[in-house]
């Protein structure tokens, strides 16, 4: 649990932040300091969006191997009894029986691994959330070049600069709110994932105990 935690926030750690803006609301000014402060949040959310696309890609890729390994080795635990049957001699199987055991034990551990690394579940969580700041950034950028047209070249006015500055602070909540509920979604089903893992070691080591009791 504590190295899966570790690599959770190794992870976020790449998630930083643009520099301190140094702004001139003075009217002559004003328009390039709004510009500076779209920009701000414009990198603060491509910067999420490319970690959740690397993130997704590292996800991906370990699910479908575990996912195509377990099915590969389930179907072959599946035909070895007639595979060692076909290929046996006097009625004799040339594969010991325990194979398919062992076979069927490398899947459930790989299915076991997915789910406390949650490669798998993770791959299609970041792929939702991917999704959700790709549509808020390009409404919030189609939104500022609606609200720039308006201007006509002029000097955007006090209301203006106030209602812009606000778009720019609700942008950056929500990209903010989209990446806490992923973090709040994984922290949920990693704690499941341990409490499933913790429950089926108790369930198979307590009738061991009781026989050894007895």
């Amino acid at each position: 649990m504590a190295c899966t935690t570790r690599l959770r926030v190794a992870q976020m750690s790449d998630l930083t932040y643009p520099p301190r803006l140094k702004l001139d609301w003075t009217p002559e000014k004003s328009a390039g300091s709004l510009q500076q402060v779209f920009d701000h949040v414009m990198d603060m959310a491509e910067q999420t969006l490319a970690w959740y696309i690397k993130a997704k890609n590292f996800k991906r890729f370990f699910a479908r191997s575990f996912r195509v390994f377990s099915v590969l080795l389930g179907t072959l635990a599946a035909l070895l009894p007639t595979l060692g049957e076909l290929f046996g001699r006097d009625g004799k199987s040339v594969i010991g029986a325990g194979w398919t055991a062992v076979l069927l034990g490398i899947v459930g551990a790989l299915l076991v691994l997915d789910r406390f690394f949650g490669f798998s579940s993770g791959w299609m969580r970041y792929m939702s959330t991917d999704l959700q700041l790709r549509q808020l950034i390009q409404e919030f950028q189609l939104e500022w070049e609606l609200e720039k047209a308006g201007w006509q070249g002029n000097v955007p006015d006090k209301e203006v600069v106030l209602t812009m500055l606000g778009r720019c602070k609700s942008f950056a909540i929500q990209v903010n709110q989209i990446v806490r509920d992923e973090t709040n979604n994984w922290t949920k089903e990693f704690e499941t994932a341990i409490h499933q893992i913790d429950e089926s070691v108790k369930s198979k080591t307590s009738p061991e105990q009781t026989t050894a009791t007895g």
